[in-house]
């Protein structure tokens, strides 16, 4: 097996790794409910460093990442936004995403935050 650096065209293999091995490692550790719907193309998150917001650096990667999963066969995609994060949902939505209503709660140092889905028909 060679170790190369990973190209645009690895991402489907790399998510692949990713939730497989998730889902074999912490199987046991963590809830089924939580695992089991982990899907293959997933991407946790994407931030950029302050000094490039506004720059068209977002628009570009998000768009590279709507291909993956596009080119991957996925006819849609769901991205969790933190209530309030306006810079973030209004950077979503002239993306073409739209809020389609769930909440989710999650919490981060013992703090409730609540975040909305948004979802992108590919």
């Amino acid at each position: 097996m060679d170790i190369r650096r990973a190209l645009a065209d690895d991402a489907l293999g790399v998510a692949t790794v990713h939730v497989r091995s998730w889902q074999a490692a912490y199987r046991g550790l963590m809830p089924d409910v939580y695992l089991d719907p982990l899907v293959v193309g997933e991407l946790a998150a994407i931030y950029l460093l302050p000094q490039v917001w506004g720059s068209g650096v977002g628009r570009r990667l998000m768009l590279a990442a709507v291909n993956v999963l596009r080119d991957a066969g996925f006819a849609e995609a769901i991205l969790w936004v933190l209530e309030g994060n306006e810079r973030a949902q209004r950077f979503y939505e002239i993306g073409g995403w739209q809020v389609d209503g769930v909440p989710k709660d999650v919490v981060i140092a013992d703090v409730n935050l609540a975040e909305v889905r948004y979802r992108l028909t590919l």
